[in-house]
């Protein structure tokens, strides 16, 4: 019990220290660097945080992939993640693949048996609405796997593969956490 914790614990220090990398290089990562920024919980694969943002609590699920394969030479850290404002009932996913994505080629992310198409904007992509989001969200409490598949703006592609186990916990604890509500 003792080392599953221990390791527990480093992945969350691994995660936040990638947050911060990124944060040093985008605007868009603040979130992460937030001094009110915490960690809620550990659930296998997938990390809970709550934030402070201009005056704005929020909380998300994050997560690395286990397996990042393509033709780049070198990109950030890619991760993904489930982000739910205070007082707002819903939760929005997005992805962030390391890079500055073509914006005239749409993301796909892979869940079993089902796609959904990611909109590029800069460094981040979401689904189209909020019906996707919460299409996404049912797919990745259902599933084991998923699989982000990308285009940088100099055409580099990636495919970074998530492993989906604890999502399901990290997520149930989001949208019922004080902290997110």
């Amino acid at each position: 019990m003792t080392s599953n914790r221990l390791s527990s614990n480093i992945k969350a220090s691994i995660l936040l220290f990638f947050l911060v990398i990124i944060a040093s290089i985008t605007d868009s990562y603040a979130i992460a660097t937030s001094s009110a920024s915490r960690v809620i919980g550990e659930y296998r694969d997938w990390v809970l945080f709550n934030a402070i943002q201009d005056d704005v609590s929020l909380c998300y699920v994050i997560s690395l992939p286990k397996e990042k394969t393509g033709s780049y030479k070198s990109r950030g850290e890619p991760f993904f993640m489930v982000l739910k404002l205070k007082d707002v009932k819903y939760a929005e996913v997005s992805s962030f693949s390391g890079y500055i994505y073509n914006d005239e080629k749409h993301i796909k992310l892979s869940i079993g048996k089902k796609s959904f198409i990611m909109i590029p904007a800069g460094d981040r992509a979401w689904t189209k609405d909020q019906e996707d989001d919460l299409t996404v969200i049912d797919e990745m409490i259902k599933g084991d796997t998923m699989v982000v598949s990308s285009y940088s703006h100099i055409n580099d592609t990636s495919k970074d593969r998530y492993s989906l186990y604890g999502f399901t916990d990290a997520y149930k604890k989001m949208m019922k956490s004080n902290a997110c509500n």
